[in-house]
């Protein structure tokens, strides 16, 4: 069965790529990426037959919020031989 991942984007994320932004060009050799910089909280993966299940739960509960960056951290699996984030 295909797995899928899902997650939530903002609605507005003109603050959140700007951040990334000044976060590249403090770190031009470091941060290198092929994709354009896409805000988003991945929140799971699960089945892909079960994927409306999740999201309709999660929409009959959920509740609009804002929060303030007070701290980043750098998350990579370049060196990781399975592809997890360290």
């Amino acid at each position: 069965a295909k797995r899928c991942t899902y997650h939530l984007r903002p609605k507005e994320a003109t603050d959140l790529v700007a951040l990334q932004k000044s976060i590249e060009n403090q770190l031009p050799n470091t941060l290198k990426s092929d994709r354009p910089f896409q805000a988003h909280l991945t929140l799971g993966q699960c089945q892909e037959s079960m994927v409306t299940g999740h999201l309709n739960s999660m929409a009959a509960t959920w509740i609009p919020m804002e929060f303030v960056v007070d701290r980043v951290f750098l998350i990579s699996r370049e060196n990781h031989p399975e592809d997890h984030f360290v």
